[in-house]
């Protein structure tokens, strides 16, 4: 499924060229990142949910590694390690996500940045139960979302590297990097 929100690059040239192999598609306006995921988890009938942003990719094993994992812990939120690159560079970072838990995030000396959206599978049964994503927040919805999350379950760790993240000056974690700091800090202190 492909929830685009109305880009006016080659964007729809690529999802049409696809299309054959994609559920569903719709390219359209909307409130930002979070109405969008918003959309197309409301259309999903899977038993397990994640998102991946255009920039960023699996790797070949993910979905499978996680499907099996889900088997294995049907209640949890499963977390698989990502890579983090600059294109063009050889110099890539990997963020293990085998510590995460709640009181992990929250605690005043951790980092909370220390686990990455693209390694976070979620039962859709989980979802449904702690509902959407917050669509007022701009950069900090991922994580007011995996907060909600783990206070109704545990996080279950693959020990394997699931997806790689695209690090580029036109990322809106990097050209907004202040302004997604503060946000992160003011859910923080707000919510938590």
């Amino acid at each position: 499924m492909i929830i685009d929100g109305g880009s006016n690059d080659s964007s729809v040239e690529i999802i049409q060229k696809y299309s054959p192999w994609i559920t569903y598609w719709v390219s359209e306006p909307d409130h930002g990142q979070a109405c969008a995921i918003n959309k197309g988890f409301a259309r999903s009938t899977g038993d397990l949910l994640a998102w991946i942003n255009s920039d960023d990719l699996y790797l070949p094993y993910a979905i499978k590694s996680f499907a099996e994992h889900h088997v294995a812990s049907p209640r949890s939120i499963l977390l698989g390690d990502v890579v983090n690159f600059v294109e063009g560079e050889n110099s890539p970072w990997l963020i293990k996500q085998y510590n995460v838990s709640f009181l992990n995030i929250l605690k005043p000396e951790s980092d909370p940045w220390a686990w990455h959206q693209p390694g976070l599978f979620v039962p859709n049964s989980l979802r449904i139960a702690i509902g959407p994503l917050d669509e007022d927040l701009r950069y900090s919805f991922d994580l007011d979302w995996l907060l909600r999350l783990l206070q109704h379950t545990a996080a279950s760790y693959l020990r394997v590297t699931v997806a790689r993240f695209r690090i580029h000056d036109f990322a809106k974690t990097t050209a907004e990097a202040s302004a997604w700091i503060k946000e992160c800090h003011d859910l923080l202190k707000r919510r938590y």
